[in-house]
């Protein structure tokens, strides 16, 4: 569970909050296929969200030299 899940994991879903968490934090497919427009376009928002702050957060782990060099020696040259 994420950290943001402990942090509000009692808050009740009858709040806005709690509704929105609640939708963010969902991952059965057959739910998220019958969810509203707005639900999904929530849910679809917090997970470009998460990836836009991955993607910033990883760092490269080899060079472009490194990667041609790697991929030179699988080749044979």
């Amino acid at each position: 569970m994420s950290e943001y899940l402990k942090l509000l994991g009692g808050l009740m879903a009858d709040t806005p909050l709690g509704e929105v968490v609640q939708i963010r934090a969902e991952t059965d497919r057959e739910r998220i296929a019958n969810m509203t427009v707005t639900e999904k376009r929530i849910r679809s928002d917090w997970q470009a969200f998460k990836a836009q702050k991955m993607l910033k957060e990883t760092k490269p782990t080899m060079s472009v030299n490194q990667l041609q060099q790697i991929l030179s020696s699988l080749a044979g040259r």
